[in-house]
């Protein structure tokens, strides 16, 4: 491999909106009308450039576009100008007093393995275990909608195996909705239900033994992150196996959901802790025979990518990866689409994460002027 080290990163903000006729994407906790998101690019001296992108969550990671930039700009890039894109322990040793800034730490890591990646000549689910090959199952999330029904038997006519629903705001309308849903689709396709953390203890109890009459597969996060207490019971009464997902800020989080007996199943995401940290949360989870499945913040093309290779690499991803949600963007940013047939999606074969940015599509979608950051901390 290359002794090559990181000379600049340039930050671009990207705002790409919904297919028509998608509309807003309604949750438990945010209302999306558009990907507002940051690319990373990060070059190093002898030319190899790895891409990330940062995902702004404010009412989960604290981060908003805005700040993700000014982390990059002035606490997360200048400590790893200099770096090997191959020392990621060391780069987020340099990051340790940083606290929070989830995404945009995560968008950096992801860079560096795709480099990575390049430098070894081969793809990055290969170089994290080569489980699955270059080939793996969707779910598709549904938002809440008046036509979650349709949506979902959209999806499984059009080969997915899984089907997401989002609830948390109104149990009896989640009850109504579950029970349709599953009437339509039939008893064999996956289906599991995400709060969002939007119940109290109550209707998280009482929507557990109703989905659990209804074939509910997973509950995901029905109470708040920090209602430990519920989650204890909610896991004991066992209507419903709990999949957490929010709750899991940090390899510590999962530690302890485990010692605790709540999880029966995890999300790992690429934009929340990097590849890096995710490796670490997928051995806890695999050491526990905790499942794991790869979640989605409805990224674009390139944390999508990232996301796939993780998917793709463990064995412990045994659950589908919830990246259908991509098909709903208007656009990936990437020079080839996203090959999603059938509710499968093939990985691209090149090194890294296999892909190249559409250049004419990110200036189309550019939101300001791009930054290049090249100035070390003094």
């Amino acid at each position: 491999m290359s002794g090559a080290c990181i000379r600049d990163v340039v930050v671009t903000v990207v705002a790409v909106p919904y297919r028509p006729g998608v509309g807003a994407i309604v949750t438990a906790g945010l209302v999306l009308t558009e990907a507002r998101h940051v690319l990373v690019e990060v070059r190093t001296d002898d030319g190899v450039v790895g891409l990330g992108e940062a995902v702004p969550r404010p009412s989960i990671y604290g981060e908003t576009v805005e700040s993700i930039v000014v982390a990059l700009q002035q606490l997360l890039v200048p400590p790893l100008l200099g770096m090997s894109p191959l020392d990621v322990e060391r780069i987020w040793q340099r990051w340790e007093r940083v606290v929070g800034n989830t995404t945009a730490k995560a968008a950096l890591d992801m860079a560096c393995h795709d480099i990575q990646g390049k430098l070894a000549g081969l793809p990055l689910h290969r170089m994290l275990g080569g489980w699955a090959g270059g080939r793996i199952p969707l779910t598709m999330p549904v938002a809440i909608a008046d036509d979650m029904v349709e949506q979902a038997k959209t999806a499984v006519a059009g080969g997915y195996g899984a089907v997401k629903l989002k609830v948390g705001k109104d149990l009896r309308r989640d009850v109504a909705t579950v029970e349709a849903v599953r009437s339509a689709i039939g008893p064999d396709p996956m289906l599991y239900a995400d709060a969002n953390q939007g119940y109290g203890t109550s209707d998280a109890l009482e929507a557990a033994r109703q989905f659990g009459s209804l074939g509910v597969d997973l509950l995901e996060e029905p109470v708040s992150a920090g209602n430990t207490a519920a989650r204890v019971q909610l896991a004991r009464e066992a209507h419903v196996p709990l999949l957490l997902d929010e709750t899991l800020m940090t390899q510590s989080d999962l530690l302890r959901e485990i010692q605790l007996g709540t999880p029966s199943a995890i999300s790992v995401r690429s934009p929340r802790s990097g590849i890096t940290g995710s490796r670490k949360v997928v051995a806890l989870a695999e050491a526990a025979e905790v499942a794991c499945l790869v979640g989605s913040h409805r990224e674009l093309g390139v944390a999508t990518i990232a996301s796939a290779h993780l998917a793709a690499g463990f064995r412990a991803m045994r659950l589908p990866a919830e990246l259908g949600v991509s098909t709903l963007l208007s656009h990936s940013l990437l020079t080839e689409p996203l090959r999603i047939d059938d509710g499968w999606l093939t990985l691209p074969d090149g090194p890294g994460l296999g892909i190249e940015l559409d250049r004419a599509a990110v200036s189309r979608h550019r939101v300001g002027d791009a930054i290049a950051i090249a100035e070390a901390v003094r």
